[in-house]
């Protein structure tokens, strides 16, 4: 029987980790989990995870290059894929090109009452940190592992299945279109992880369309 490798068992591990944080979340939801600190602190708790789990933070490194970056295909390429996610949004919730502009700077929002700490929090947490940590595991982590261990074809379509399901319990009213965005999103962060080899490109364009998705559904 093949032994499982230090580095299996951490992956293992910290799925379990994403897993059990998601299930906490969406089922016993703790009092202290609110809309504004929820993405925070699971992004915390997994961070540090991942901290503790050396064999993952040294395979990690290889996928932390900036080489990419010198070349403008790279720009091309995030631009792309947003302007896909932004132009399939209008197109599935049926929303006026023209209306953009007025959803972004409108001031009616989902949290009117909420404090400029809130409002803080929540950008950080579901805006920023919660991409960089998704896509290190899914793109630095587990993509790349899968690719060593199958091909391309295969590791892509595991993870853009897979990576809906941290999303799982943020989807209500629109059940369906969410999840199709998400399967979209995820799709797109893999294939420019896959053209880059590096976990930047895509982080860059999470967050952006995170951040983008906030103020664009009036979320603040």
């Amino acid at each position: 029987m093949k032994k499982i490798s230090d580095f299996s068992k951490q992956l293992l591990q910290f799925l379990g980790i994403i897993i059990c944080s998601i299930l906490i979340f969406a089922t016993i939801k703790p009092s202290f989990f609110t809309w504004y600190n929820s993405s925070l602190i699971a992004s915390i708790m997994i961070f540090l995870s991942l901290y503790l789990f050396y064999h993952l933070r040294k395979y990690l490194r290889k996928s932390l290059v900036i080489k990419p970056f010198k070349s403008v295909d790279t720009y091309v390429y995030i631009l792309l894929s947003f302007l896909i996610l932004f132009f399939t949004t209008i197109y599935l919730y049926d929303m006026p090109l023209k209306s953009t502009f007025e959803l972004l700077t409108s001031t009616s929002r989902k949290y009117f009452l909420a404090t400029p700490g809130q409002i803080a929090l929540f950008i950080i947490g579901t805006g920023i940190l919660a991409p960089i940590w998704e896509e290190m595991f899914f793109k630095g982590l587990l993509l790349r592992k899968l690719m060593e261990k199958t091909n391309s074809f295969i590791a892509l379509f595991v993870v853009i299945f897979i990576f809906p399901v941290v999303h799982i319990s943020g989807l209500y009213d629109n059940f369906t279109k969410d999840l199709f965005m998400i399967f979209l999103a995820g799709t797109l962060t893999s294939l420019l992880y896959l053209k880059t080899k590096s976990v930047f490109p895509s982080i860059i364009l999470h967050v952006i369309w995170n951040l983008f998705f906030i103020f664009y559904w009036n979320y603040i």
